[in-house]
């Protein structure tokens, strides 16, 4: 297990070894221990962009919501937990506030968690976090906070130096931005943060591959939240999934993020499909499928890909794989939103939107939510007898 909280990436462009990098305590805001207590009547909780080989773009027009064939499916429960079936993009975004009034500071702290997965074929965690608060960009009120989650031969390294990477990168082009534009002017700064982000995840990926990581059938989803004030930017590519808990009509909800971007939801496997990709589960020898759809090319019984975005798997970004990430906006609402939640999927398959939104608000500090996430979602994976790697990241916004 790992707690802390981040500091700047290290200055080097390819970072050297394959372990861990070390990170130090540090934070601002405010130091407040009470807990924020179950609300009575809520229910409680048991516990630059990737170039395609032709060079056609790969964005995507926000489909309207549709009934998707594989909803009767026995998998169909486990999905709707998930989330991402029966919800766009558009969707998800028009029920975030945008509108509130702007806050040049908000006290914020957070703290992260990783933790290895056991079972015959988890030998090492390919999970990483970075958490930054205060002076990313050199703007004292802008935090950022990260969760990678690597896959393949090299998704360690993957991770690893997308964690490196990702955030050097972005405080190079934010402090740029705002010494051009001046910290103060506020025209046109949600679609140039839109623009950054997605560049950065781009260039992340071309960077990770010049350090000499195979990324041929291996990469790493990347969830990266910026915070400015209450202005709060989440981009993401992959199914490491981003939750706000929020406190309206005196019960806690929880308010997604982002969508996971995996071949079984509806437009996402459209356009990969379009792009080349074969969706179609697993296939076992008997013939008989198993599991969700996954990413195929046309001919070959590879690479069977569970994501339909990534930093990396260059195989099937040949069929519509892209480390295009989708960018979340909203202004936070003082009193309302309370606290972030960024987790790999080693959380999100065997815990819901609620049940981890129903943990962390009953929990006094970010460290203890993380703590009691990861204890929660170990408990229902030990039911299968294996784990997956498992990564929480906790950021708490006091309004004071």
């Amino acid at each position: 297990q790992q707690t802390s909280a981040g500091t700047p990436a290290d200055a080097s462009a390819c970072p050297r070894g394959g372990s861990s990098s070390s990170s130090n305590s540090g934070g601002g805001g405010s130091q407040r221990q009470q807990q924020r207590g179950r609300v009575p009547g809520r229910s409680q909780s048991s516990l630059h962009p990737r170039a395609r080989c032709d060079g056609r773009g790969m964005s995507e027009n926000v489909l309207a919501r549709q009934a998707d064939p594989l909803r009767a499916s026995k998998l169909g429960k486990l999905r709707q937990r998930r989330g991402g079936l029966d919800s766009s993009f558009a969707a998800m975004q028009a029920a975030l506030a945008t509108d509130e009034k702007l806050l040049a500071h908000v006290n914020t702290r957070a703290a992260g968690l990783k933790h290895i997965g056991f079972g015959p074929f988890k030998r090492e965690n390919q999970d990483e976090f970075y958490i930054q608060i205060g002076e990313f960009g050199g703007l004292h009120s802008s935090n950022l906070f990260c969760v990678f989650d690597g896959h393949g031969t090299h998704g360690k390294d993957a991770a690893l130096y997308s964690r490196q990477l990702l955030p050097r990168l972005l405080d190079a082009e934010v402090a740029k931005y705002f010494q051009r534009v001046g910290c103060g002017s506020d025209d046109g700064l949600k679609g140039a943060m839109e623009v950054l982000i997605s560049e950065a995840f781009g260039e992340t990926e071309r960077s990770v591959s010049k350090c000499g990581v195979n990324l041929v059938n291996s990469g790493t989803t990347a969830s990266v939240a910026y915070q400015q004030g209450n202005r709060l930017w989440v981009a993401s590519a992959g199914d490491s999934r981003a939750i706000l808990c929020s406190r309206l009509h005196d019960q806690w909800r929880p308010l997604p993020l982002t969508i996971d971007h995996r071949p079984r939801r509806y437009s996402e496997r459209k356009r990969i499909e379009a792009a080349g990709a074969r969706v179609a589960p697993k296939r076992l020898p008997s013939g008989r499928t198993v599991g969700e759809p996954r990413m195929w090319l046309q001919d070959a019984q590879g690479p069977g890909l569970l994501l339909s975005r990534s930093l990396g798997d260059l195989t099937a970004a040949s069929v519509g794989c892209t480390s295009d990430p989708e960018v979340a906006f909203t202004t936070m609402r003082a009193g309302v939103d309370a606290l972030l939640v960024l987790a790999s999927d080693g959380v999100w398959d065997v815990l819901s939107n609620e049940a981890v939104c129903d943990i962390v608000v009953d929990s006094p500090d970010p460290h203890t939510a993380c703590r009691r996430v990861l204890d929660a979602a170990l408990y229902e994976w030990e039911e299968r007898m294996s784990a997956d790697n498992i990564t929480v990241l906790v950021v708490e916004f006091d309004w004071g």
